[in-house]
């Protein structure tokens, strides 16, 4: 038995326009197979690809799961977990720009915090304002049941 493999690439890491330089470290971190030809301890668990104008190229890995850590030049990005299976083939690898987690940096949470932390606060000022309306109409509702001639 020969050991099954699957394909992943990553088109454009930096995303459109952007080019980064680095490399991938691939390790294998789950042998999804028994019974490999020669045994799985025997295989490379670790590989690592040079990205080429900015994009990981088309790389056969063995069926498992795996990490990937990139060392880039000018920017990080936090390692992640992939699955490769034998549907992954050459002609469609899978695209792990599709499979990488979506991490905000510090920055871009605090900006989303802050309109929520805004949004929060106009809304509750809003519904301030309707409930001090409210009592002054209920305040004044009461006032003119107890002297009708107002």
């Amino acid at each position: 038995m020969t050991v099954p493999t699957g394909f992943v690439h990553w088109p454009l890491v930096g995303g459109p326009g952007v080019v980064i330089e680095g490399e991938a470290r691939l390790t294998l971190a789950v042998a999804r197979a028994e019974e490999f030809t020669p045994p799985a301890s025997a295989i490379s668990r670790q590989i690592v690809v040079r990205l080429a104008d900015g994009s990981m190229p088309a790389t056969e890995l063995m069926v498992g799961r795996w990490e990937i850590a990139l060392s880039l030049v000018g920017a990080s990005r936090p390692r992640f977990y992939f699955d490769v299976t034998p549907q992954h083939t050459a002609a469609e690898p899978l695209s792990l720009a599709l499979v990488a987690p979506i991490t905000p940096s510090a920055t871009e949470r605090l900006v989303v915090n802050e309109q929520l932390r805004r949004d929060a606060l106009e809304a509750a000022q809003a519904a301030g304002l309707s409930a001090e309306q409210a009592r002054a109409s209920v305040d004044n509702a009461g006032t003119q049941a107890l002297d009708p001639g107002r």
